[in-house]
């Protein structure tokens, strides 16, 4: 972009007359600066590092960076976040970028069956969106992130259709058969969350955004670790015990009913910390790692749906063979 161009969009002030006419690209961040950048900075050590890394130009907010090489450009702005954001709507509307808004469990979703190469998923800032909107080739971005919804001047949301585009063959609590264009497809994918993936297809048909059912493998969410009575962990499907972990209250709860309605035969536990007991009374507590380590070889359970730790912490403290030390003989 030429420099007279960036000023003009962001209402900033060039403090000097520099000989170069225009930037390569534009970045917050110094790993990504290059010969010809124009350089987002915050502070006088950042813009020096920039300028030695090839920067053409630097930009700042009102404050106190000085001038310390004629030879870049130096604009001054009020405001680094409307800079960025006025930067990131001109790049949209240039481009024609078209921008979409997803829930959590649609964006995983998405980034799984996705194959567009001219789509970019975007879950960080306002310094990643404004890298990606730069990116050649970009056409599409879709976002999690709502607070990034008042950058476009326009977006589409995702929006539960009143017929699933595929036909459910059957499902299990944490698998589901489903027939769509004309083959069969076995997804790592609970029941519960096949109106999400309803949302995502059609989104991404109604966009013509190309996309396969084949590329599925799974999504964060609701992820079983089956142990065995001594707490190993081992392959899926082999144990009659298995393990959920969740943070968020409101996904806890929307789990465990779930389960309670699909495996009335089986015994469910919820550990919740202690912390929690007057919103969840009817739940065991625990105290801490140890405690909850403890409670998972004391009670006998089908199903144990634990709220406050995650699916990585399971995995980082259960052995997966007899002869790893168990850390509930410890």
């Amino acid at each position: 972009m030429r420099v007279n161009e960036v000023v003009e969009i962001i209402n900033g002030h060039l403090l000097n007359d520099p000989e170069i006419s225009s930037f390569g690209n534009i970045t917050s961040s110094l790993q990504k600066v290059c010969s010809g950048s124009l350089f987002i900075a915050t502070n006088q050590d950042d813009a020096k590092e920039a300028i030695k890394l090839g920067a053409y130009g630097i930009l700042f907010e009102d404050g106190d960076l000085q001038i310390i090489d004629d030879e870049c450009a130096w604009i001054r702005v009020d405001s680094l976040q409307d800079a960025t954001t006025r930067l990131i709507r001109y790049k949209l509307l240039s481009r024609n970028i078209a921008f979409f808004y997803l829930k959590n469990i649609e964006f995983e979703i998405a980034k799984e069956l996705a194959t567009d190469p001219t789509l970019s998923f975007l879950d960080g800032d306002h310094s990643e969106f404004l890298e990606i909107t730069q990116k050649q080739g970009i056409q599409k971005i879709i976002t999690n992130n709502p607070t990034l919804l008042d950058i476009p001047l326009d977006y589409t949301s995702s929006m539960i259709p009143d017929h699933e585009p595929f036909k459910i063959i059957s499902c299990t609590l944490f698998d589901s058969k489903i027939y769509f264009d004309s083959k069969r497809y076995t997804l790592s994918l609970p029941s519960i969350f096949l109106g999400y993936l309803s949302s995502v297809i059609t989104l991404f048909l109604n966009e013509e955004i190309y996309f396969s059912l084949g590329n599925f493998e799974s999504i964060p969410y609701l992820q079983p670790i089956f142990i065995t009575s001594k707490g190993i962990r081992c392959p899926y499907g082999q144990s009659g015990r298995v393990l959920l972990a969740e943070k968020r209250q409101d996904h806890f709860q929307y789990y465990a009913d779930y389960i309670k309605e699909n495996a009335k035969w089986a015994k469910i536990c919820l550990f919740v910390p202690s912390t929690k007991s007057d919103l969840f009374p009817e739940c065991m507590t625990y105290e801490d790692a140890d405690s909850l380590l403890e409670s998972l070889e004391k009670y006998s359970f089908n199903f144990a749906l634990i709220l406050g730790i995650d699916t990585a912490f399971l995995v980082n403290h259960l052995p997966t063979s007899q002869e790893e030390k168990s850390l509930f003989n410890d």
